[in-house]
């Protein structure tokens, strides 16, 4: 039925930036075949591989912020598989021990990071011996925040670390197929 005050040739729909008048025949592309998933996956995989070889860089910075992003995941499993070792403490202690050991690691990652930045490649290397302090200092942090002795620190020690690397290793896998899938 017509609206009162409008002839059919005026009446027109917009479609993104296309205007189409009412009495035009649209023709639509015919569908596709139907894939599957596996295959639109596989196809956006490979278009990834092709774009970072293309553009290296690009796929690096994405993918380092989203590692960025990632902590905010990390740092709180952390500080639970902290709280599994030592029950009795309250979460907050675990996760303020978790921000002081993430931001210490943090710092070390920087300065073995300024070397390069700067342009000064050999003492960049040299400079990497300074992450091998990282699993000293978690020793040594446990033993002093959680007041325990040696066996019992270097055994939970090496559970939450074990643990942390597998959560961590599974957290940049998936943050490199996301990354695969949309750069």
């Amino acid at each position: 039925h017509p609206m009162a005050g409008v002839q059919d040739e005026d009446v027109t729909v917009t479609v993104g930036e296309t205007r189409i008048r009412a009495d035009t025949t649209v023709v639509l592309p015919e569908a596709e075949e139907d894939t599957s998933t596996e295959d639109i996956i596989a196809d956006r995989i490979s278009r990834g591989f092709a774009q970072v070889s293309d553009d290296p860089e690009a796929f690096g910075q994405l993918f380092f912020n989203r590692m960025a992003q990632s902590m905010f995941f990390l740092l709180p499993a952390f500080a639970l598989f902290l709280k599994a070792a030592y029950r009795k403490r309250p979460y907050l202690h675990h996760a303020v021990f978790a921000i002081y050991l993430h931001c210490f690691v943090f710092i070390l990652v920087t300065l073995t990071a300024i070397p390069d930045v700067v342009g000064l490649p050999k003492l960049a290397s040299m400079m990497d011996v300074l992450l091998l302090t990282a699993p000293l200092y978690l020793v040594l942090a446990m033993k002093r925040f959680y007041d325990e002795g040696w066996p019992p620190t270097l055994l939970k020690c090496w559970a939450v670390s074990i643990t942390y690397a597998v959560l961590g290793g599974a957290t940049m896998a998936g943050l490199l197929f996301m990354s695969l899938l949309t750069i």
